[in-house]
C-alpha cells in the first residue's frame, strides 16, 4: 500500500519534532524515508506557494526511498551532498508539483526517472533551479532518464549527470522550456532517439562538458530552439544518423567550444560534431578528430526557410569524412538554402575529405581564408601503403593516445590524439607509428591504431 501505514505512524512524530508550523516559511529536517514521507505530505497540505523558499526541506542523511514521493507544492531542498536512492524496481524518486530549488542533492538508481518537476507552465519563469546536484545510474522508458521538467524554464549550475538512460529523448534530462546550464558535466548518458544527454527548448550553455554520450540523433544534445554556447567541451559523443555531439534546430551562437572525437557513425551519418539546421555563427571553435560520412565536423542545412552560417577563426584537425564527403558540408537540397560566410583564418590540418563542400549555386563567401594543410599527399580512406602509411582510427580503451618525440615509451610526451579520431600515419618503425603533426614528426604506439 505504498507505505500508508508507515506514514500514519510517523506523521504526528514529524509535527511534534518540528513544532507548530505556519502556513508559510516552514522548515523540515529529515534523515529517513518515514520522515521524508511525512514532510512531503505536510508541505503538500499547506497553501500553494509560488516561491519555493517558503518551504525548506533539509536532507540530513542518505535516504532509501521505497516509492516515488510527490510534493504538491513549491519547495526548497538542501541536500548537503546526501543521496536519495531507489528501492523500487519501476518508480522514480521525487515528483514536485510546483517550483523546485534544490542544492547539493544526489539522485541514484531510479528506474522510473529520478526527478520530475511540473512547475507552473509559464515559459518565462523558472520551474526548476538545481545547484551542485547529481544524477547517477537512473533510467526511464520515456523522456528524461534522470530528470524531466514538464513546464517552464530550468537553470542548472555545478550539476553532474552520469550513466543515465532514456528509452526515448534526453538520456539525462528532458527540459520542456528554456534551459540555462553553467559548469555542468554530462558523462556516459544514453537515449534511444535524440539527445543522449539533454533535450530542451532554447539553450544557454557556459563552461560545461559532455563526454561519451550517445543517441540516434544528437549524441549529446538536441535543441529545438536557439542555442548559445560558450567554452563548452564535447568529447567522444556519438550518434547514428546525425549530430555526433549535437543536433541544433534553431539559430546557434558558439564561441570557443571544442569538439573532439565525436562521430555520426551510421551509413548516412552527417555532422560528426554538429548538425545545424537553423543558421548560426561559430567563433574560435576547434574540431579535432571527428568522424562522419559527410560533414565530418559540421553539417549545415536549412530546415525552414534560408539559413545563413558564419565561421570565424576555426580549427579543423584530423577529422575524417568518406572519400566523397567533406569536413564542413552544406546541404544540397531541402526546404530552404544554406549559405556559408568565412571570416578570419580557418585552418584545416590533416583532415580526410574536402575542407568545405557547398553546392555550385551557393559559393562560400566572406573576407576570411580557408587554409588547408596536409591533405593533398594523404591517401584516401582504405588505402594503406606497403610501409603501413595511410589513415588510421585511434582506438584506445579509455583516454587519448600519447604522442612521443621518439619511438619509445620513455621518450618525451609531445601531444595526444583523441580517442575515436583519425590520424594519417607516414609509416611504422617496429611497433610505433610515425605521424606528421604540424612541422614535426611524432610517434604513437601502433597497437591503438586501426586502419580506416
Amino acid at each position: 500500500m505504498k507505505g500508508k501505514f508507515l506514514f500514519g505512524l510517523c506523521f504526528f512524530g514529524v509535527l511534534l519534532a518540528f513544532g507548530a508550523q505556519a502556513a508559510f516559511a516552514a522548515s523540515y529536517s529529515v534523515s529517513n524515508f518515514a520522515e521524508l514521507e511525512a514532510a512531503a505530505e505536510a508541505i503538500g497540505m499547506a497553501e500553494k506557494a509560488e516561491n519555493p523558499e517558503e518551504f525548506l526541506l533539509v536532507i540530513q542523511d542518505d535516504i532509501e526511498c521505497f516509492y516515488e514521493l510527490t510534493i504538491r507544492n513549491s519547495v526548497q531542498i538542501v541536500g548537503g551532498g546526501h543521496r536519495l536512492l531507489s528501492r523500487s524496481a519501476q518508480e522514480g524518486l521525487l515528483h514536485v508539483e510546483g517550483r523546485l530549488l534544490a542544492e547539493g542533492l544526489l539522485f541514484e538508481g531510479a528506474r522510473g526517472g529520478a526527478l520530475r518537476v511540473d512547475g507552473f507552465g509559464r515559459g518565462d519563469q523558472l520551474s526548476a533551479e538545481l545547484i551542485d546536484c547529481g544524477f547517477t545510474g537512473n533510467q526511464k522508458g520515456g523522456a528524461g532518464g534522470a530528470f524531466i521538467v514538464t513546464a517552464g524554464g530550468t537553470r542548472l549550475e555545478g550539476c553532474r549527470f552520469e550513466g543515465n538512460e532514456s528509452g526515448s529523448l534526453g538520456g539525462a534530462a528532458a527540459l520542456s522550456g528554456a534551459a540555462e546550464l553553467q559548469n555542468c558535466d554530462f558523462i556516459g548518458n544514453r537515449a534511444i532517439e535524440a539527445g543522449g544527454a539533454l533535450v530542451c527548448g532554447d539553450l544557454t550553455l557556459r563552461d560545461c562538458s559532455f563526454e561519451g554520450n550517445s543517441a540516434e540523433q544528437g549524441g549529446a544534445i538536441a535543441v529545438s530552439g536557439g542555442a548559445i554556447m560558450q567554452n563548452a567541451l564535447f568529447r567522444g559523443n556519438t550518434a547514428v544518423s546525425g549530430g555526433g555531439a549535437g543536433l541544433l534546430y534553431g539559430p546557434a551562437s558558439l564561441e570557443h567550444c571544442e569538439f573532439a572525437a565525436n562521430g555520426a557513425l551510421g551509413e548516412t551519418g552527417r555532422g560528426g560534431a554538429l548538425a545545424l539546421l537553423g543558421g548560426g555563427t561559430l567563433k574560435g571553435c576547434s574540431f579535432l578528430g571527428n568522424r562522419a560520412q559527410d560533414g565530418a565536423a559540421l553539417w549545415l542545412a536549412a530546415r525552414l526557410g534560408d539559413a545563413e552560417y558564419a565561421l570565424y577563426d576555426g580549427l579543423f584537425e584530423q577529422n575524417a569524412a568518406e572519400a566523397s564527403g567533406a569536413i564542413v558540408a552544406l546541404q544540397a537540397g531541402g526546404e530552404g538554402e544554406a549559405s556559408l560566410r568565412v571570416e578570419g583564418e580557418n585552418r584545416f590540418f590533416e583532415n580526410l575529405g574536402a575542407a568545405v563542400l557547398a553546392p555550385a549555386n551557393r559559393p562560400v563567401e566572406g573576407g576570411g581564408r580557408l587554409i588547408e594543410e596536409g591533405r593533398d599527399a594523404a591517401p584516401q580512406a582504405g588505402e594503406i601503403a606497403e610501409n603501413g602509411a595511410g589513415w588510421y582510427l585511434v582506438e584506445t580503451s579509455g583516454g587519448s593516445l600519447n604522442l612521443r618525440a621518439k619511438p619509445s615509451g620513455e621518450s618525451a610526451l609531445c601531444g595526444r590524439l583523441a580517442r575515436g579520431g583519425a590520424a594519417h600515419v607516414l609509416g611504422f618503425e617496429g611497433n610505433w607509428a610515425k605521424i606528421q603533426k604540424g612541422d614535426r614528426v611524432v610517434y604513437a604506439y601502433g597497437a591503438y591504431l586501426k586502419a580506416l
